[in-house]
Parts: C-alpha cells; sequence; structure tokens
C-alpha cells in the first residue's frame, strides 16, 4: 500500500474558507447578543425623551385647546402614558427583524427571476399585493386608534388594541404598524416651532398698568353658541380699581381668563396701556399680571420654594419683602423653621388663611403692575377673611387692580363696579352711584343684608 492517505483532508483554500465561516458565525452570534439589549436601551431612552416633549408640548397648549373632545386632559393623559411606549417598535430589534424580512422577500425574488422568468411575475404580484394590504390596514388601524385615544379616557382598551385587520401578519409587523400609529399622533402634538420661540430672546415688557376692554364678545370653544361675554367693554386707568359683581355664570371668570391670555376674545380687543394683548408674548403679559384665585394651589416644598415659583431666582429679601406686603411674615416667622418650613402636599400643614396670604405673596414677589383677585376670600372663615384682606388691601395699593366677590362689602371703595349677568354689564359706577340707582345691584346689596 502508499503511504497513509487522509480522507477527509482539505486543501489550504477550503481551510480558510471554513475559518472565515466559523468567524462569521461568531460575529454573527455576537451581534446577535448584544444588539437586543443595545435596541432596548436606545427604545428607552428615545421614549424618555420623547415623554418629556409630549409633555413640554402638552404644557404650553392654550387653554382652548383642552376644550376639544380629542384633546381633553383625559385624553391627553392617556396619550402621555400610553403612545410613547407603542413607538417602542420603530427602535428595537422588531425593525431589525421586520427590515430583514424585506430583504429577504427581495434576494428571494431576484433569485426567483433568475431560475423561473414567469414565476418571477408571480412573486412580484404577491408581494405588491402584501405591501397594498399592509399600507391598507396601517391606514385603517391610524383612524381606529385615533378615534380609540379620543374615545377612551381611561386607557385600557387602549392596551389590548392590536386589531383582526393585523391579525394575518407577524407579530414585528403589528407591532410596527401600532408604533407608526403612535408616532404620527404624538408628532402631530409636538410643535417645531416652539423651540424657535423658545430660543429667540424675548425683551421685557414695562407697563405702566392701564386696562382697556373695547367690545369683547366671547364663547368658549366647547360651546361655540353660547356667547359667554357680549360687547363688553372697560377702562382701568394706572393705579385704579375695577369690581366685577353679579350673579353665578354672568361672565366675571371669563373676563379673568381672557385677561390672563387664557383664551383670546372672539370680537373686539383687550390692551395693556396702548399694547393690545395679541402683541405680547404671554411671558411679557403675565409678568405684568398676577392672579390670586378663590382656591390658593401650593406645591410640595418649602414656603419660599412656592413664593419662588411666582418668580424665577428671586432674592430672600424679595420674598421677605412679597410677605410683608402679604402680611404673612409674622406667622412665618413664628414657625420653627420659617421660611424653610415645608408645606406638605397641597399646603395641608398650613390653614386655609396662611395658605392664601402665601399665594397672595407668590403674585407680588414678581412686583405686578396689575394683580387679579378672584373671589380671594370667598372660602375662608371670618377670622381669616380679616386677616386675608387686610392683605388684598395691601397688595393693591398702588397697583391697577381687578377684584371679583360675591361679598360686596369687601368692594365698597373701588373706583368703578361693573354689574354683570348674562355676558353684559347692566350697571356701573362707584358703591353709592350704583346704590342710589336702585337697580340690580341695590337688589343684591339688600339680599345680602338680609342674611
Amino acid at each position: 500500500m502508499g503511504p497513509t492517505s487522509r480522507p477527509f483532508a482539505h486543501s489550504p483554500g477550503v481551510d480558510d474558507f471554513i475559518i472565515e465561516i466559523d468567524a462569521s458565525s461568531v460575529y454573527q452570534a455576537f451581534l446577535l447578543l448584544i444588539s437586543p439589549p443595545i435596541c432596548q436601551y436606545m427604545g428607552e431612552t428615545i421614549m424618555n425623551e420623547m415623554r418629556v416633549s409630549i409633555l413640554h408640548a402638552l404644557l404650553h397648549r392654550p387653554m382652548s385647546y383642552f376644550d376639544r373632545k380629542e384633546s381633553s386632559p383625559a385624553a391627553s393623559s392617556v396619550l402621555l402614558s400610553q403612545q410613547p411606549q407603542m413607538t417602542m417598535a420603530l427602535v428595537d430589534h422588531k425593525l431589525s427583524i421586520v427590515v430583514d424580512g424585506l430583504f429577504a422577500c427581495i434576494a428571494i425574488l431576484v433569485l426567483t427571476f433568475a431560475i423561473c422568468f414567469p414565476n418571477g411575475f408571480v412573486g412580484v404580484i404577491y408581494l405588491i399585493t402584501y405591501l397594498f394590504l399592509l399600507i391598507l390596514f396601517e391606514k385603517m388601524y391610524d383612524g381606529a386608534n385615533k378615534k380609540l385615544v379620543e374615545l377612551d379616557t381611561s386607557g385600557e382598551v387602549s392596551l389590548n388594541l392590536v386589531g383582526w385587520l393585523t391579525g394575518l401578519m407577524s407579530f414585528s409587523f403589528k407591532e410596527i404598524i401600532t408604533a407608526s400609529s403612535a408616532v404620527k399622533l404624538l408628532f402631530g402634538i409636538i410643535d417645531p416651532s416652539m423651540e424657535k420661540r423658545k430660543m429667540e430672546k424675548e425683551l421685557d415688557h414695562i407697563a405702566e398698568g392701564s386696562l382697556r376692554g373695547q367690545s369683547i364678545s366671547f364663547a368658549y370653544p366647547s360651546q361655540p353658541n353660547r356667547r359667554a361675554l357680549i360687547d363688553v367693554s372697560f377702562n382701568v386707568g394706572k393705579g385704579r380699581s375695577l369690581a366685577l359683581v353679579g350673579p353665578s355664570g354672568g361672565g366675571k371668570s371669563t373676563i379673568v381668563n381672557l385677561l390672563e391670555r387664557f383664551y383670546d376674545p372672539d370680537y373686539g380687543m383687550l390692551m395693556l396701556d396702548s399694547t393690545p394683548f395679541t402683541s405680547l408674548s404671554h411671558h411679557q403679559l403675565r409678568s405684568n399680571i398676577s392672579l390670586v384665585g378663590q382656591e390658593p394651589i401650593l406645591f410640595r416644598g418649602s414656603i419660599s420654594d412656592n413664593i419662588r415659583l411666582g418668580k424665577e431666582n428671586a432674592s430672600d429679601e424679595e420674598v421677605k419683602e412679597a410677605c410683608r406686603l402679604a402680611n404673612a411674615i409674622e406667622f412665618i416667622q413664628d414657625l420653627p423653621e420659617g421660611y424653610s418650613t415645608l408645606v406638605g402636599e397641597k399646603g395641608r400643614s398650613l390653614s386655609g388663611g396662611q395658605k392664601q396670604r402665601i399665594a397672595i405673596a407668590r403674585a407680588l414677589v414678581r412686583n405686578p403692575k396689575v394683580i387679579i383677585l378672584d373671589e380671594a376670600t370667598s372660602a375662608l372663615d371670618t377670622q381669616s377673611e380679616k386677616v386675608v384682606r387686610v392683605a388684598l388691601e395691601s397688595s393693591s395699593y398702588g397697583r391697577t387692580s381687578i377684584m371679583i366677590a360675591h361679598r360686596l362689602d369687601t368692594i365698597t371703595q373701588c373706583d368703578e363696579i361693573c354689574f354683570i349677568e348674562g355676558g353684559k354689564i347692566l350697571e356701573r359706577g362707584s358703591h353709592s352711584e350704583l346704590i342710589a340707582k336702585r337697580g340690580k345691584y341695590y337688589e343684591m346689596t339688600e339680599q345680602q343684608r338680609m342674611f
């Protein structure tokens, strides 16, 4: 016999080829192991950033945006909590599975044409039909998802919406269609021009403090056929006071909403000094106007933290001066931790009168030219009301003030009083002038005197 032979011996070229295949397999296995966690991390990061962007966009939407059914606070909350999570399929490993599948289809189609030309045309027809159905299902799913987000305020149905339309497709395709629909909804909320406006430096508008309303008419977007205000006009000079009184639902709070520019009037014009509201940014307007509402809203944190919400980076001296004007400095100094005292959630550690005085100090810390008092004492007991009333009188001194009150004894010293009913100003004048007319204002004072 000849020399011992090696039946499975390979030539050097074949050995190199096998080594390359082994290296490629190891490389692919390595990619398969690390790609899912990397894609998952990227997806979570993008989802969190998208949530922050959506929240920022929602917080800067006008009040009228939330009056619509499809963008109500409940619908917006569901959208913010669920839709960003649905976009994960566009950035995690499921997208790579779909892309691999599409490339495999194209490769197989090319090979089919090369092997059997007629069968290639059959494959093209099949692929076109599949893509057409995919686009059709995506459009139908998109419309169904929009309707569901509008109707489903609880969010339970949205979590289970996968739909029979995509039931015949692979799981990855269903995820991609769901993510595509969610992305369209979310990008419809994010306003690209918002960042541009944010970067533009706004010049501070220094106002004197006079307010004027000319023939204002307004209807809320949720009730477009019912006018809340009809041809309302008023003029409040610098440092003067205007009181708005009348029955509930007459339009007093609507005027406050317009003055804070939560809404813009449908007809007529509002002006700060001689500048129309529409020519001022929200920041320029609200830096000159402060609002004290009926129910003070305090946030978890210290007293000084809550006051500084009225003005970023307010100094300690500015905080103390605002508290002095709000008649709050005495009770704050009596607290063990003073201005560092934690108020608790919604200010539960403070009394109603104390919370209201903190809210007044927060409104005054920016030194506004105009202060709006929307029934600021109506929710307080008699003892607290006396203390807060002193604070309100002090805060209004030297400022243009607009007061809304049901208790008429709190507004007798105002320069002008307007009686509003049915969206119209029926009477105007000083307290003594309106009493002398013996009209609706007089009737209201007599009713309160009886009780």
